[in-house]
């Protein structure tokens, strides 16, 4: 049986109650440098999880854990802050977790590599009040202020990369207006980004704009953060959630051939409760009242990876989030984006196990 297959027939045992979710949001409003990379062929498929910066270091169960769902990349993710009134990217700070800072990094990378998982390095820039995306500023100097800082940002983490023979390196992620109306600034950045790092390059761009993004002819990758909405269904099954997707893989395979480049998924993710198929993003705001749902978490992993997961185009995914040691989630693991010791991780397995 294929596995689409199988997981189709797995998960149709479940009656599909339909609600509508949105309605009830708006009413809640270390080793050596010297250790080998595990090696990686372009053509492989990326499996990946997104790999949560730990509070202080963790134990290799950390990694068999990743080694027990077949996955073959993680995300390593050290986490900056910006406000909109300040025009300054701050990071490596000693407030910050272990794993944010280049020591933990470094830790984390060199235990990836040692357990042969490739890595993709993933700064990236979280706005202390509100989402990335909208940040903007009033003025050209304002806005070279902040680029001067996001440069050295990025660039630290590019030596690090180049260092460790690191696989991939995201360049960004979600900087919406900045890619729109200050698309000079990236295409001057990425050449001095290559003067350091020779590896692959990315950007994520987030699902509704990825289009709008004018230098991939710079990089190696269409990097989208995937977090289409598709079926605010209690608990969508996997058939409805296909018919959904079929247009989105019709338009990303399009797009994937005008511009030659592979599809990445840099994130995807849904959360494991009522109505994940839907805007996951306003239902962060009433989680932890939400009812659990694994099923309906599961039903979402099943149907993205049968969808994508033997097309050519599509070069992989990292499924956001994945908590080494459990530990730095925000108290409800339960509810979280996290396939851990859920049924998604079953899903995971049965495409990722081959």
């Amino acid at each position: 049986m294929t596995n689409s297959l199988f997981i189709f027939f797995s998960v149709t045992l479940l009656s599909v109650l339909k609600i509508d979710c949105t309605s009830t949001i708006n009413k809640a409003e270390t080793k050596s440098n010297l250790i080998e990379a595990a090696t990686f062929n372009a053509a492989e498929k990326i499996n990946g999880l997104s790999f949560v910066a730990a509070p202080k270091p963790f134990s290799a169960k950390a990694f068999i854990d990743i080694e027990n769902v077949c996955a073959n990349f993680i995300a390593v993710i050290p986490s900056a802050f910006t406000r909109s009134e300040e025009p300054h990217v701050k990071f490596g700070n000693n407030f910050q977790w272990w794993g944010e800072r280049v020591e933990g990094v470094s830790a984390t990378i060199d235990s990836a590599q040692a357990h042969k998982i490739n890595v993709m390095l993933k700064p990236q820039v979280f706005a202390g009040r509100g989402w990335i995306g909208d940040l903007n500023f009033a003025s050209d100097d304002l806005w070279k202020s902040w680029e001067t800082d996001y440069a050295n940002y990025i660039l630290q983490f590019a030596k690090i990369a180049a260092e460790k023979k690191i696989a991939i390196l995201c360049i960004g992620t979600e900087i919406s207006k900045s890619v729109k109306y200050r698309p000079q600034f990236w295409k001057k950045f990425i050449p001095e980004i290559k003067k350091i790092y020779s590896g692959k390059l990315v950007y994520a761009a987030n699902w509704n704009d990825y289009s709008e993004v004018t230098f991939y002819d710079q990089l190696d990758y269409v990097g989208i953060d995937a977090y289409f909405p598709l079926d605010t269904a209690k608990t969508p099954n996997v058939e409805n959630l296909l018919s959904k997707w079929k247009p989105i893989a019709t338009e990303l395979e399009t797009f994937s051939k005008k511009i030659n480049k592979p599809i990445l998924f840099t994130e995807a993710g849904y959360l494991s409760i009522d109505c994940c198929g839907g805007k996951n993003w306003e239902l962060e705001k009433v989680r932890k009242t939400s009812a659990i749902n694994e099923q309906a978490q599961f039903n979402a992993y099943a149907a993205l990876l049968t969808q994508f997961q033997n097309k050519k185009f599509f070069a992989g995914v990292f499924w956001w989030k994945w908590f080494p040691d459990k530990m730095g989630h925000e108290g409800a693991m339960d509810r979280d984006y996290t396939p851990q010791n859920k049924l998604a991780a079953n899903a995971l397995k049965q495409f990722y196990c081959k």
